[in-house]
């Protein structure tokens, strides 16, 4: 059974940290690094499944919101045109967003 996991601001900035180095992320998983512990190594290849997980089963407005805030890293107002949504339903989305990744990624609060 999965729970869902419940975040403060706090877990949020981390697992936005997670997203916004996803693609470095991937790059370590796939060229494991020598000196990298199978511990730290395991926690990797998680955080990559999970981003990629909830990548993968999301909306196309999510996965246009992920690309826009995470991955291409613009601004609330160019997000909001390009989505053609308010502030505060991007800001939940997100949020929606981050709860899956942390779910997925087995982020531990």
């Amino acid at each position: 059974m999965m729970y869902k996991v419940s975040c403060d601001e706090r877990d949020y900035k981390v697992l936005e940290r997670h997203m916004r180095q996803y693609h470095d992320y991937v790059k370590q998983y796939k060229d494991k690094p020598t000196d990298m512990s199978q511990i730290k190594y395991e926690r990797l290849k998680a955080i990559v499944e999970g981003i990629t997980q909830t990548y993968n089963n999301a909306s196309l407005f999510e996965q246009q919101l992920i690309k826009l805030s995470w991955w291409e890293n613009e601004s609330d107002d160019v997000i909001q045109k390009v989505l053609n949504r308010g502030k505060l339903t991007i800001e939940a989305f997100r949020q929606k967003v981050l709860r899956e990744v942390a779910n997925n990624t087995g982020y531990v609060v």
